[in-house]
């Protein structure tokens, strides 16, 4: 096992390093880099138990500097991606063009920030590259798991008795790290328990995004007709209500099991594949 971990660590900062090459102008690739700063996190979570805690955290900061550090363009691009959904969908042709004219001025001021990564990267690199691992087993496996998969699960109850954007937000990265970790350790087992994870993931993902472009816009109102305001909020209504719908079914088949029950059969399935 840890050997395993080890080869999918070097192989997480191998992909990172690529990626970064082509960050600064290019905004899938800054896309990917954060996804990949999110996977290296979740694959520390699975090694928190044999890990202390000055280890961790150093590990845990160092993947979150590095994402900061491309948030500002990759986030500006969301917003207009998410507007453009959102109108996609509901039509007012004028009320979006003039929702995007800051947007797009903010998106361009994000984008001519210069992005220094490479001594962020170095340090990254260092942190994960001495990382303890002798001690990883299938048994700290199984407990991270049951951690991720619990803490989800407990989040998810709650929000079926407070709907909460924190909680919301919370939730969403609990799921993304079960996510993450699933893949690592098991890319063939659990497909169908990784396509649902997916999707849910996704679902909450634009969910985030419109409360981040309802929050910007409100930030920005000198920015934007005042009368503007209520009509998209309202659409912002809209959609969260229609993505909170399709989101709940899929949590109920994810959660569905106790936390025990689901940590052994993905043991299992990880000794079968």
């Amino acid at each position: 096992m840890a050997k395993q971990v080890k080869r999918r660590l070097q192989r997480q900062l191998t992909k990172l390093e690529q990626q970064l090459r082509d960050s600064a102008h290019r905004d899938r690739a800054v896309h990917k880099v954060r996804v990949q700063m999110k996977k290296l996190r979740a694959l520390l979570q699975l090694m928190r138990p044999v890990l202390t805690e000055s280890d961790y955290e150093a590990g845990n900061e160092a993947a979150k500097q590095l994402a900061d550090s491309l948030a500002g363009s990759r986030d500006a691009k969301v917003m207009l991606d998410t507007l453009a959904r959102l109108f996609g969908d509901y039509g007012h042709r004028e009320l979006r063009q003039r929702l995007e004219t800051p947007l797009v001025h903010y998106y361009r001021q994000q984008r001519r920030k210069p992005i220094a990564t490479e001594s962020l990267l170095d340090n990254l690199q260092r942190q994960y590259q001495k990382l303890p691992l002798k001690r990883f087993d299938a048994e700290t496996v199984q407990l991270a798991l049951e951690r991720s998969y619990g803490r989800g699960r407990r989040q998810w109850k709650l929000l079926q008795l407070e709907l909460d954007d924190t909680r919301l937000h919370n939730w969403r990265k609990s799921v993304k790290r079960l996510l993450y970790q699933m893949e690592l350790l098991l890319p063939e087992p659990c497909r169908r328990d990784r396509g649902d994870l997916k999707r849910l993931g996704l679902l909450l993902g634009q969910l985030h995004d419109l409360h981040m472009l309802r929050d910007l816009l409100q930030q920005q109102r000198i920015l934007v007709w005042q009368d503007d305001l209520p009509t998209v909020n309202a659409l912002i209504r809209q959609r969260e209500a229609a993505l909170l719908a399709d989101a709940w079914p899929l949590a109920r088949k994810l959660y569905r099991r106790p936390v025990k029950a689901f940590s052994r059969r993905m043991m299992a399935l990880w000794r079968r594949g």
